[in-house]
């Protein structure tokens, strides 16, 4: 997971409008977990039944293997570098130079995100860390489920 919904000069780019989403509908395979199938960029701090938090990094120069992040989540960014976006046959998905610069300790929205890759071509660590949202949120109904 890396940039999905970026603020540039007043709009907001979500993951279809920046072309993130070709290979979203494809079937999860758990061997392309991102700490099964990308581990050495992923850390795992937390996971219960409810949220996976990973420590996500990609150094100067470095790719990550292809993998998948299952579930939806907030990325809180606390290093930024130029990278670019791959599905897993190569094709260039997104490039992070064509929006704007997310602050350090900002919080970007992110959906799941099918089979990809990263490559860091910037000259400074990629660091986000990933809350990862395993349960779908409670819609709590505005009519009182008690009656009088």
């Amino acid at each position: 997971m890396m940039v999905v919904a970026i603020k540039r000069e007043g709009e907001k780019y979500t993951l279809e409008e920046i072309g993130m989403k070709k290979e979203l509908d494809s079937s999860w395979n758990e061997s392309l977990d991102a700490m099964t199938a990308a581990a050495s960029h992923h850390e795992l701090l937390l996971e219960n039944e409810q949220v996976r938090v990973l420590d996500a990094r990609v150094a100067a120069g470095d790719k990550t293997p292809v993998h998948t992040h299952r579930w939806p989540g907030v990325l809180y960014v606390l290093s930024w570098s130029d990278f670019k976006r791959y599905i897993s046959n190569g094709e260039l998905i997104f490039d992070s130079r064509s929006v704007s610069k997310p602050e350090i300790g900002s919080a970007i929205w992110a959906a799941p995100t099918g089979p990809h890759f990263v490559e860091n071509i910037g000259t400074q660590e990629l660091r986000i860390i990933a809350v990862e949202l395993k349960t779908p949120p409670v819609i709590k109904s505005s009519k009182s489920s008690v009656e009088k």
